[in-house]
């Protein structure tokens, strides 16, 4: 199910799961993958990298600079 959210000062429809990790990183700063998966109810071990995937097709669409990681942790940078 896509969701509407706002980013550069326009609203977009975004896949749940996008959707998701915008909301989760704005609201949990400084966080690692693996507690981002956990937010997203996705085990950490699991070796799919379907959270790795929709944040690099986040990155694509809207800049690299839009979700940073910095020593392993994941924060949003500009919305």
């Amino acid at each position: 199910m896509a969701s509407n959210i706002k980013i550069y000062g326009q609203y977009v429809v975004l896949p749940a799961l996008q959707h998701k990790i915008i909301v989760s990183l704005y609201k949990n700063p400084d966080i690692s993958i693996n507690e981002l998966k956990e937010l997203l109810g996705v085990l950490p071990d699991v070796t799919t990298h379907t959270v790795e995937n929709a944040i690099y097709q986040l990155r694509k669409k809207y800049g690299h600079d839009f979700i940073i990681n910095t020593k392993g942790k994941y924060n949003i940078g500009h919305i």
